[in-house]
């Protein structure tokens, strides 16, 4: 008897016998697991009222996707990748290096190009190559100009790089040496030699005080060529390094 009073549960939309009934929560009707869902049953209060289902009812995609078709995972990536770089960057052992030696390298580095073809103009590169562009500048006793690039980002991350260019001198049909600190990427070199044509320059030659092995340029002139993380001692406040500054004296 008990049994066919479970029985007597009938789906209100397929008129099947149900012994699980399920009672929609917006029209009040009884319904099988079937149709159990408000748009299963037609549910009239639908479009009256928002439907909000259950959590075991929804399948959710976490997948977030740009206008451009790139995943959230690409973001991800970036940002992993940049932090992999900022730890390889603190974990490397950097070389410093002190006003002195500066001084050494750079009378090295002038040393090499009075050797070499003498330049009608100098232009050093801020604000590493202010420094040894001067001292060549003096020694050859040619004009001095500067040029401003930015590229970095923050520590070892590139940016595309921009010119802010300040230059006074004339360099139309002249020669050029362009002179920077590092020869890292050769990416600078490579965007200010291609700059300094577009102006006139007869000729551009480069000159740095270190070239890494990986450079895609090889200037003209340099002392040393080194994978080290160079810091010079005007870079100590940006590498969180200003405890290290009695040892560049």
């Amino acid at each position: 008897m008990g049994e066919d009073k479970q029985a007597l549960n009938v789906c209100q939309y397929c008129g099947k016998p149900t012994y699980l009934p399920f009672r929609c929560p917006y029209c009040g009707g009884i319904f099988c697991e079937e149709h159990r869902l408000p748009e299963a049953h037609n549910c009239p209060s639908l479009r009256e009222r928002r439907y909000v289902p259950h959590y075991s009812e929804v399948h959710v995609d976490y997948t977030v996707r740009s206008k451009g078709g790139k995943g959230f995972e690409y973001i991800v990536y970036i940002v992993l990748i940049a932090a992999l770089v900022e730890f390889i960057f603190w974990a490397m052992e950097k070389r410093l290096i002190s006003w002195r030696d500066l001084g050494l390298l750079t009378k090295a580095l002038a040393d090499k190009v009075k050797k070499g073809q003498r330049p009608d103009v100098v232009v050093g590169i801020a604000r590493g190559g202010l420094i040894p562009a001067m001292v060549i500048a003096d020694r050859l006793r040619v004009p001095l100009d500067i040029i401003n690039i930015k590229s970095y980002k923050a520590l070892g991350v590139k940016g595309a790089l921009k010119v802010y260019d300040v230059m006074y001198e004339d360099i139309t049909d002249k020669s050029v040496l362009i002179v920077d600190d590092v020869a890292d990427s050769g990416e600078t070199f490579l965007f200010v030699s291609e700059h300094m044509l577009k102006k006139g320059a007869r000729a551009v030659m480069l000159a740095s005080i270190f070239m890494k092995p990986w450079s895609k340029v090889k200037p003209n002139y340099y002392v040393e060529e080194t994978a080290e993380w160079i810091v010079f001692p005007w870079e100590l406040g940006e590498f969180e390094m200003l405890d290290k500054e009695e040892l560049l004296l």
